[in-house]
């Protein structure tokens, strides 16, 4: 797919290449001109929700603060910033995103159900490890540190006393084929009386939803935490786009059971709260 050098900065150059990945995935039946374009139009959509999600909330010299580091255009000011009033950005951006592009992907192929179908070749194909996870990551300027052969991801809590998530990522499968994560909010626990209640709403979410799964598990203390569990096989061999996508949509998934699962036992709202969204026969979070 083509990338312009000449055209805006290289933020939102990247935005667009980020966004032609994930549109390409659900949409292999757009030809590289028809994605780049509507790579475009979306990703300037998701600059707006962007800054409506991350100003919710702010007070108005916190706007103005903003304003002010944006109009400099400085990344790295910028991005201290948003970590100490709001520290759970990331994660809202993530979710803001994953929503757009399902968003997307329902309109374009209601319009033109050729889109969902194609043949596009992604990229070079690589081995599946956990290196791939890492680059991923990286690229988004995420956190993170390696327990034995896998990945903990900590993603920061947000205003309001929200708490904070951490995701664990490893490989699996014989030929080292699946990506599995497992997140839990790290100071979200529940009394060993809510545990039958607890495996109940796990039971229903299970019934509903594609991913994750969700589990109750008990500590020594008897104390009951919800974790939410997700499988992806890829295969031996994958192309680093269909990394970034899938991890996207596993994390995404993932925010959305934990914030339920705090939202319905204890009546509490989450920053990286998010919906399920049933998009070309699979269950993505968005």
């Amino acid at each position: 797919m083509p990338d312009d050098n000449n055209a805006t900065t290289t933020v939102d150059r990247g935005i667009r290449w980020d966004m032609e990945t994930q549109l390409a995935a659900s949409l292999p039946g757009l030809s590289d001109t028809d994605l780049t374009d509507l790579a475009a139009r979306v990703g300037e959509e998701l600059q707006v929700r962007v800054g409506t999600a991350l100003s919710s909330g702010l007070t108005s010299q916190q706007l103005d603060e903003f304003a002010q580091l944006l109009d400099r255009g400085d990344d790295c000011q910028r991005n201290d910033w948003l970590e100490t009033h709001r520290p759970a950005y990331r994660a809202a951006v993530a979710t803001v995103r994953a929503d757009l592009v399902a968003e997307v992907v329902r309109t374009v192929t209601a319009a033109n159900p050729a889109a969902a179908h194609g043949d596009r070749v992604f990229a070079r194909l690589l081995p599946t490890s956990i290196e791939l996870a890492e680059a991923h990551f990286d690229s988004h300027g995420l956190k993170y540190t390696r327990h034995d052969a896998g990945l903990r991801v900590l993603f920061a809590g947000g205003d309001d006393d929200e708490t904070a998530t951490v995701v664990w990522v490893d490989v699996a499968g014989r030929p080292g084929d699946t990506f599995t994560l497992t997140g839990a909010a790290l100071d979200v626990n529940f009394a060993h009386e809510d545990h039958d209640r607890l495996c109940a709403f796990a039971a229903d979410w299970n019934k509903r939803t594609w991913n994750p799964k969700a589990v109750v598990v008990t500590d020594d203390d008897g104390r009951c935490k919800v974790m939410g569990e997700v499988a992806l096989c890829i295969g031996p061999r994958v192309a680093r786009t269909q990394v970034d996508v899938a991890l996207s949509r596993a994390l995404g998934s993932i925010f959305a059971l934990l914030a339920e699962a705090r939202r319905t036992f204890t009546g509490a709202e989450s920053d990286t709260e998010s919906t399920l969204t049933d998009s070309g026969g699979s269950v993505v979070g968005v």
